[in-house]
């Protein structure tokens, strides 16, 4: 019987993934009538009970939620041994618990109760601390979707006690570790317990540091921006790092930038550049004057006193040369920064800059490109924003542009990379989301949808709005059902209920639209589908009218 079942089971782990998976059927039934058969709970198993748990998870692999779980029940039905099954079936039972959005946090609490007792148990034996490496994947799979801003509070506790437990048996993964300890930090930072995450960046500062410099400026962005750690204490390794003091004045104009401070930014960044040697030539962009207006960000035209980039000043230390595999990096950076505050010039001489530098990572240049695409409606200067004729085709040049740098960028398979192209190209797409010119970008956010959608992206605000609007742009097309799904899709997307109720007045109108030949039963329905009709008619006649004398 033994043999039957795990030749099965054998069977099952091979059509994982298969609509149907005969084999695994049929051993869960053998295991069920058994179990059921047997004349008592304690009688000896005419097989393994490892069985049970390998059965239960190759049912969760293949949807087979109920099954997995009637397996880990009569796992469970006696006393079962302490071996690596045991640990397994906490694990199983983890993954079953796990909650699968961000909005039930009591259910996370469930599910880690079992994956703590599972590495708790997986620590005392140096041949189970594998498992601890795989319980800290798994954590890290069905806690994904509260990494992000005002849910990761919730991970605190857990992740650090993850954390420890990879200390404890001093796993090699570094790299696995130090992404953990980064997340805690941030978790901690979201919790608003500064003190923890002061007291950890410490010790991941030097872990990192020792086992993964190349993370390194993640922690020391944490450190500068949220004060972690005192100035004083990195200030040496600030002036002993050319690249470091870059990455510093670069995170400390962003933190004066939250704050709002009244800062001259535009010389502040002529520093920099100097100090990174990036010729420059201030004021335009291919001709054009380039736009610097006051916002809440604070003072940023060009101080008359500054002086051009390419001039030292007497007191002006002689630079220290940066890392030529490090220098891209931080223009790719300072170019962001330089677009966030709409300094047109200064962003594309650091993208000029860039091009020159020897690049091996093929990811790089599509960050640039990206950067490039919102560089050409930038340059516009204070024109970015209008309709003209001429603005409104540069703007669908970047768009067409960035549409298909998305397409690269997805063959490329990295997330980071599909998603920073996602946002530039939302942000180039905005003006345009008008009745007369949104039928311009419906393709390109479809586009943004799919891959943002492909990746599993946390960005679930942004998702959520690229939804709604495409449900404008397809109810503009008459295919309602379209827009409906637009619209579910978006109900679903908005964990925080910021749109909910608009969604859902939105939903009723369509669905009510969509029932041409059926009555409302409810008077106000009755009203709002005469007025929905009315509306209907005015808009078609009235795009129609546009579209006959439209430029575009």
């Amino acid at each position: 019987m033994d043999n039957s079942i795990r030749s099965l089971l054998t069977g099952a782990e091979k059509c994982t993934g298969c609509e149907k998976n005969p084999p695994l059927q049929q051993a869960y039934v053998l295991l069920r009538n058994i179990a059921e058969t047997r004349p008592a709970v304690d009688a000896p198993e005419p097989f393994g009970v490892d069985l049970y748990v390998r059965c239960a998870e190759i049912a969760f692999r293949n949807g087979q939620v109920d099954m997995a779980k009637e397996c880990l029940k009569m796992f469970f039905m006696k006393p079962p041994p302490h071996n690596q099954f045991l640990c397994r079936a906490y694990l199983c039972q983890a993954q079953l618990l796990a909650p699968q959005n961000a909005n039930n946090p009591e259910q996370l609490e469930k599910a880690v109760v079992y994956l703590l007792k599972a590495i708790s148990f997986a620590k005392e034996t140096p041949s189970y601390h594998f498992l601890v490496y795989n319980a800290s994947v798994l954590y890290w799979q069905f806690c994904r979707p509260f990494l992000k801003p005002m849910y990761r509070q919730y991970l605190a506790r857990s992740l650090h006690q993850v954390v420890k437990a990879l200390d404890d048996i001093d796993d090699h993964d570094y790299e696995w570790r130090a992404q953990l300890m980064i997340a805690l930090i941030e978790c901690h930072l979201d919790a608003g317990r500064v003190s923890d995450a002061s007291h950890i960046t410490a010790a991941a500062a030097s872990f990192i540091k020792q086992y993964v410099p190349g993370l390194y400026k993640q922690v020391f962005g944490l450190m500068v921006r949220h004060q972690l750690v005192d100035s004083a204490k990195f200030n040496k390794e600030v002036k002993a790092s050319p690249e470091l003091s870059i990455y510093y004045k670069i995170c400390k104009l962003k933190v004066s930038v939250e704050k709002c401070e009244n800062k001259v930014y535009y010389s502040e960044i002529q520093s920099i550049l100097n100090q990174m040697e990036v010729p420059h030539t201030p004021g335009s962009v291919h001709g054009r004057p380039v736009s610097r207006q006051d916002t809440k960000l604070g003072t940023h035209s060009r101080s008359p006193a500054s002086s051009p980039t390419g001039v030292k000043e007497k007191d002006e230390e002689l630079p220290q040369p940066i890392p030529s595999e490090k220098r891209p990096y931080l223009l790719l950076e300072l170019a962001r920064f330089c677009l966030e505050l709409d300094f047109a010039d200064l962003a594309e001489s650091c993208i000029e800059n860039t091009k020159t530098c020897i690049i091996k990572e093929p990811s790089f240049y599509l960050e640039l490109e990206f950067l490039q695409c919102e560089l050409m409606v930038r340059s516009l200067g204070d024109k970015q924003e209008s309709y003209q004729k001429s603005v409104v085709e540069v703007r669908l040049q970047a768009i067409k542009r960035c549409e298909e740098a998305i397409m690269n960028a997805i063959r490329s398979g990295k997330p980071n990379v599909i998603q920073a192209g996602c946002v530039t190209q939302w942000n180039l797409c905005l003006p345009l989301l008008q009745a007369n010119l949104r039928h311009h970008v419906r393709k390109p956010l479809i586009l943004v949808a799919e891959a943002l959608a492909d990746i599993q992206s946390l960005l679930v605000q942004l998702r959520c709005q690229v939804h709604t609007e495409l449900t404008k742009c397809e109810e503009d097309r008459e295919q309602i059902q379209v827009a409906m799904d637009h619209l579910k899709k978006a109900l679903e997307l908005d964990d925080g209920n910021i749109y909910r109720e608009r969604l859902e007045v939105a939903l009723h109108r369509l669905e009510l639209r969509s029932e041409l030949y059926k009555q409302p039963d409810r008077p106000e329905d009755q009203a709002a589908m005469i007025i929905e009709q009315v509306n209907t008619s005015l808009i078609i006649n009235t795009y129609k009218h546009i579209t006959e004398h439209q430029y575009l």
